[in-house]
């Protein structure tokens, strides 16, 4: 059925940047599928400069709304609202210590699984790859101003999926979307890890008719990344979502439906830039001691 807002949506299309467009697309999808409003944690591709100027331009554009007035939470025009509203939902900043105090309350007293990561923001360069993938069939896109090659989007699995951009000056950023399967910080989680990581990485030279050799997947370089822990029962109170921010660190704690089933996600929101190789030694050094 055609909505308003799809209407709207339509008719704006040809005003909207490519990047307003990817919001507006993911923010609907988010809004109509988990019944949850969107912030800027929900697009990790995006950078948050860009996220923050093009919701600027979507709120004066009506085609956004803000879901509250306490925090940065966004939902999309003629998207019907759940019935439980905001009422339901908690968010708190670190400027009230007694809501502080409420976060790490609940953290104490919730018995979580072994320490994961997920939406993964990769970097690595190869001298020559933009010229030679720019003919490729896999491209999708190319974006009008940056001129990046926007390849189509890869289904690793049922619950994980890649996310390729190849920049003009022959830098590969790639997006990890992994959230209802995260890779857990452990052993084996990490050979899960490094194997995906290679299957990307064939594919790439697959595209490329053999003509260029991917750098080695332990020295590409990890962006960003999610460190979370999910509850080991499932969680049965309200909806909510925590969002504590301090000195460019920023803790989410929230509910959120995995796999059939109401977790508690509890995640720190890290940017290492350190290649692969030199986060996992730190991080099986850390495990030794």
């Amino acid at each position: 059925m055609t909505t308003s807002n799809d209407r709207l949506l339509h008719n704006c299309r040809h005003i909207l940047t490519p990047t307003c467009q990817h919001i507006l697309t993911k923010g609907k999808d988010i809004c109509e599928r988990e019944r949850w409003p969107f912030t800027h944690l929900d697009f990790p591709e995006v950078n948050y400069g860009t996220f923050r100027n093009s919701v600027s331009y979507l709120l004066k554009s009506e085609l956004l709304e803000d879901y509250t007035s306490h925090l940065a939470f966004y939902w999309v025009v003629g998207v019907k609202k759940p019935n439980d509203g905001w009422g339901n939902m908690k968010s708190y900043g670190m400027g009230v210590q007694g809501r502080k105090k409420e976060l790490i309350d609940l953290i104490e007293r919730t018995p979580l699984e072994d320490r994961c990561i997920h939406d993964i923001r990769l970097w690595f360069r190869k001298d020559g790859i933009y010229s030679i993938i720019a003919g490729s069939e896999v491209v999708n896109k190319i974006a009008p101003q940056s001129k990046d090659l926007i390849l189509e989007t890869i289904d690793i699995d049922l619950f994980r999926t890649a996310k390729i951009l190849i920049h003009a000056n022959d830098s590969v950023s790639i997006c990890l979307g992994c959230s209802l399967k995260p890779f857990p910080e452990t052993i084996p989680g990490y050979t899960d890890f490094v194997y995906t990581l290679g299957s990307l990485a064939r594919c790439i030279e697959e595209w490329s008719d053999g003509k260029i050799r991917i750098p080695s997947v332990c020295s590409w370089k990890i962006k960003g990344r999610h460190i979370g822990r999910d509850s080991v029962t499932e969680y049965s109170g309200e909806r909510f979502n925590i969002t504590v921010s301090k000195l460019g660190e920023t803790l989410r704690t929230y509910s959120k439906i995995m796999q059939g089933r109401n977790k508690i996600r509890i995640e720190r929101i890290e940017e290492p830039d350190l290649d692969i190789a030199s986060v996992m030694r730190k991080r099986l050094c850390e495990d030794s001691q």
